[in-house]
């Protein structure tokens, strides 16, 4: 459930742009400095990314989740140094081939954390077994963390709308067309 007056924005913000955004779910935030093009640049970038939809029930706003479409965020292995990989795969696959991507439960949570271990030793982990904990969003942002050493891996979900890819909008837009003909 969410509070109704953040639940009538963002159903009036989803409507408005439903052919180019859709809602997700995000867990488990990493958060450092990584140097892209020689600068040292903030990042703040969940490894789940679950596609949500807005519901109003009983007058009551709530969040679904799609765990059939679950998504790890390439961003995510993208700025993380690799020390545990196999010749030949990239982190990513690797990532996509033994991460769970079914609902987070007490087992699936273990074997994230297990995971993240092993491929990436130098993450500090937050007491990441405690998810979902509650975490201040103020924590996430790079003025407030200060200059912690590494990449550290938080225990939290957050909720929010992306964009559409651009080629399946594209799609989207040519059936909507055939169909109308």
């Amino acid at each position: 459930p969410l509070p109704t007056d953040y639940g009538e924005k963002l159903a009036k913000h989803l409507h408005l742009y439903a052919k180019e955004q859709q809602l997700y779910c995000f867990a488990f935030f990493l958060t450092g400095k990584t140097k892209i093009l020689g600068k040292y640049r903030p990042v703040c970038a969940p490894l789940y990314l679950i596609p949500a939809t807005l519901n109003y029930e009983q007058e009551v706003y709530q969040i679904s989740l799609d765990f059939s479409e679950v998504l790890l965020n390439p961003a995510f292995s993208e700025v993380q140094p690799v020390v545990n990989i196999n010749e030949g795969s990239s982190t990513h696959e690797l990532l996509n081939q033994r991460m769970p991507l079914q609902p987070l439960g007490f087992d699936e949570i273990h074997q994230t954390i297990s995971i993240l271990e092993e491929v990436f030793p130098e993450l500090n982990l937050n007491n990441s077994a405690e998810f979902p904990k509650i975490i201040d969003q103020e924590l996430l942002r790079p003025k407030k963390r200060g200059n912690a050493g590494g990449f550290q891996l938080w225990p939290a979900l957050g909720i929010g709308v992306m964009d559409k890819a651009a080629g399946s909008l594209g799609i989207l837009n040519e059936l909507e067309a055939l169909s109308t003909q």
